[in-house]
């Protein structure tokens, strides 16, 4: 870690933006001895063991595996990425030996999106940014936001008359707060990839969107 610091300026971080002088170390022979192992890779096989489906042909199926969220220059130093890769690797290799015929390309890694910036955000302390969580993140870090005021359902609740997403609670100049209900998603049989509120309810037998 030490020596893929980036060099130059002295002292970066990721907020001064690309460093002028970066640090290119190569992973071979430097590899986290924990990410590295099979054993790590099959208890996440064993987690998607459960969620494949067994009357559809593996080939049309697809495996996402999710990740932390990413910031800007964060390809610079993050070594978490680079184990995130190999981990990936491994899991990838387990899933097509366990389930001929699933494609290697169906089989995505992919992290949770960066903040927004956002101009109406009045900069207060301790941070001063005008970054916030969005919806495009898919909820990254959310935790209790679910609350029996806001509508979590797709198409909107008809009986209360309120809409889906649930409308923000935070102050427009304010960072929203990681606990609003706007960051909040309902998940039908088929996610939210591809949904369109503006459609109304999904479609409970098809995905939003195909490959």
């Amino acid at each position: 870690m030490t020596e893929s610091y980036p060099i130059e300026p002295a002292g970066w971080t990721a907020s001064l933006g690309p460093p002028t002088l970066d640090s290119v170390v190569p992973l071979k022979g430097r590899r986290n001895p924990v990410v590295k192992d099979k054993a790590l890779a099959a208890l996440y096989v064993a987690g998607v063991k459960d969620r494949i489906r067994k009357d559809i042909p593996y080939r049309k199926q697809a495996v996402v595996l999710m990740n932390h969220h990413l910031r800007a220059n964060q390809q610079y130093f993050d070594p978490k990425i680079n184990d995130t890769l190999v981990l990936h690797k491994n899991i990838r290799k387990l899933l097509k030996r366990k389930y001929r015929g699933l494609k290697a390309k169906n089989i995505l890694g992919a992290w949770f999106g960066r903040k927004e910036t956002k101009p109406n955000i009045i900069p207060a302390p301790p941070t001063f940014s005008q970054q916030e969580r969005t919806r495009n993140m898919r909820a990254e870090a959310l935790d209790d936001s679910v609350t029996e005021d806001c509508c979590f359902v797709m198409g909107g609740c008809p009986v209360t008359g309120q809409p889906y997403p649930p409308e923000r609670q935070s102050l427009a100049t304010r960072a929203i707060s990681q606990l609003d209900s706007h960051l909040g998603f309902d998940v039908s049989e088929y996610g939210h990839l591809g949904y369109d509120s503006a459609a109304g309810a999904p479609d409970v037998n098809a995905p939003g969107v195909f490959f």
